[in-house]
C-alpha cells in the first residue's frame, strides 16, 4: 500500500472506531488518574513555551474568525475598512458592552468564546479602536470631560475619558 492509501485506511478506521476508542481512553484514565495527572503536570512544566505559543496561535486564529464573521465576511472594520487585527475588536451595536460583560460575568478575552457558545448572536460588529472611540463620543456612551490647557507655545485641548 502507498502512503495515501494507508492514510485513508487509518482515517476511516479512526472514525469507525471512535466510540470504542473514547470508551477505552475513559476506562484507562479512571484506573490510572494519578499517573496520567503526574505525566500531564510534567509535560506542561517541560513544554511551557510550546504550549503558550500554541495557545496564542489558537486564540489569534479564533479571534480572526470571529472578527471576520462580525465584519461581514472580511476581517476589517465595518466603518472604515481598517484591517490590522491588532486594532480590531467586537463592538456592541447598542453601546452597552461593559455592562453586558459584567452581567454575564465574562472578561474581554473570553467574550469571543462566549459569542461562539451562544451561536454568534446578532447585535455585534467588528470595529477598529478609532471607530469605537468615535462611536462612544458621538453616541455619548461615556462621560467625556474636556479640559483646556494653555502653554506658552499654543492652546491644547485634551479629552479625558
Amino acid at each position: 500500500m502507498d502512503k495515501v492509501a494507508v492514510a485513508e485506511y487509518n482515517k476511516r478506521h479512526y472514525q469507525v472506531n471512535k466510540v470504542k476508542r473514547v470508551e477505552t481512553q475513559k476506562r484507562y484514565y479512571q484506573t490510572h488518574k494519578a499517573e496520567v495527572s503526574e505525566y500531564q503536570r510534567k509535560y506542561r512544566l517541560s513544554h511551557k513555551t510550546e504550549i503558550a505559543e500554541r495557545t496564542r496561535k489558537r486564540n489569534q486564529t479564533f479571534k480572526t474568525k470571529v472578527l471576520t464573521l462580525y465584519g461581514g465576511g472580511k476581517c476589517s472594520c465595518v466603518k472604515c475598512g481598517y484591517n490590522d487585527v491588532r486594532a480590531l475588536s467586537i463592538d456592541h451595536t447598542k453601546g452597552n458592552g461593559a455592562e453586558h460583560r459584567r452581567a454575564i460575568g465574562i472578561s474581554r478575552g473570553m467574550f469571543y468564546y462566549w459569542l461562539k457558545r451562544n451561536n454568534y448572536p446578532k447585535g455585534y460588529q467588528t470595529l477598529c479602536m478609532n471607530c469605537q472611540f468615535i462611536k462612544k463620543i458621538e453616541n455619548r456612551e461615556q462621560t467625556v470631560d474636556v479640559v483646556t490647557l494653555t502653554t506658552d507655545i499654543e492652546d491644547r485641548t485634551i479629552i479625558t475619558v
